[in-house]
């Protein structure tokens, strides 16, 4: 039986250097499969691929940032050996951080954003690789990709944010049937919305543009 530990909900980022800490691509892997499951560097090791001595810099370093913790240590053949588990069920960085104007917040920034686009990159080309990437309407499972701007004000841009986040919970892991296990298929699913500075000329070139588009997919559809 699996034993159960407790997370906090929301693990709030509020200082550069914690943020500096999850610009590496690998401690953002080491806290995405913590957050999930309770791990040994051993294991930890296994399913990253990525040997145990080098794995203890990066483990030392996220927790004493606090972003993970040991929830067992035992004994084995004389080594003690931990169990580690993330802090938290999510990680976000505090509006407070993101309004400080600094060249090191920026640089930190930057670096956080070019990993998560490598981690994406990486997991594209893996799933390309194993003949899973399917852009066609007639090859199930059908992956997509989709660059648009959308010219919102803020009420609907709350009302956007709400309806999407509820239709990810609906899609949730957490709401399918433990009996539909074997016929699941994971989707990798990187989001990204944030204002931009564009002027209101450009804003209403995409409108139209994207009336355009929708008008040729549901023309595509419809043969």
């Amino acid at each position: 039986m699996t034993e159960k530990y407790q997370q906090d909900t929301e693990f709030i980022i509020d200082d550069v250097e914690t943020l500096r800490i999850l610009t590496d691509v690998r401690r953002q892997n080491i806290l995405e499969i913590l957050v999930l499951h309770p791990l040994t560097v051993k294991a930890i090791s296994k399913r990253l691929n990525i040997p145990v001595s080098k794995l203890y810099y990066h483990i030392n370093l996220l927790e004493e940032k606090g972003m993970i913790k040991v929830v067992k240590t035992q004994v084995i053949s004389g080594i003690i050996e931990k169990t580690y588990l993330a802090t938290a069920m999510s990680y976000q960085i505090s509006d407070d951080l993101l309004s400080v104007k600094s060249p090191e917040l920026e640089e930190q920034m930057e670096g956080m954003v070019l990993s998560l686009l490598d981690r994406v990159r990486g997991a594209f080309l893996e799933s390309a690789n194993h003949g899973l990437i399917h852009l066609d309407k007639k090859t199930p499972p059908k992956s997509f990709f989709m660059d648009t701007r959308l010219a919102l004000t803020p009420e609907l841009a709350d009302r956007f944010t709400g309806e999407f986040t509820d239709l990810l919970r609906r899609y949730s892991l957490a709401n399918i049937e433990e009996e539909d296990d074997r016929a699941l298929q994971v989707f990798n699913l990187f989001v990204m919305a944030f204002p931009t500075i564009e002027v209101v000329e450009d804003v209403q070139r995409w409108r139209e543009k994207n009336r355009q588009l929708a008008d040729r997919m549901a023309e595509i559809n419809d043969d």
